[in-house]
């Protein structure tokens, strides 16, 4: 399952219930019990959204913890994810989301843990929330 950043931001910054319950699952993949990948793209976009909420000493103790759960897999964006794009971009995502699906679809990966319904247009991608 790939986790989008917005999971990420969500359980840094909501101390609603939404905010506990994207806690919760990180927990679960830090204990082991869920495996998941996301990517560098979205360590930027929650250090940029963290950044500006609570300042950049704190962005940067969020990426290492990011950074330092195990069973956490960062997918690589490169040339072959990036020749994928243009079709996600037609499919009317933004290139940030169409970068996150097409490394998705390069890996192999169909579900997107996301609040963002953007990702529902995509018939080849499963969106699944908290």
């Amino acid at each position: 399952m790939y986790i989008d950043s917005n999971i990420f931001i969500c359980a840094y910054l909501n101390q609603d219930k939404a905010g506990a319950k994207a806690r919760e699952f990180i927990k679960k993949i830090i204990a082991g019990e869920q495996h998941s990948v996301t990517s560098c793209l979205a360590l930027d976009e929650v250090a940029y959204v963290v950044s500006e909420k609570k300042g950049s000493d704190f962005a940067a103790r969020v990426w290492s913890n990011i950074l330092s759960i195990q069973n956490l897999k960062l997918l690589p964006i490169d040339e072959k994810v990036a020749r994928r794009v243009p079709q996600f971009l037609k499919s009317g995502l933004m290139p940030r989301d169409a970068l996150h699906a097409a490394a998705m679809q390069e890996h192999g990966i169909s579900v997107i843990l996301s609040f963002d319904k953007d990702f529902d247009s995509i018939k080849s991608i499963t969106r699944k929330e908290l």
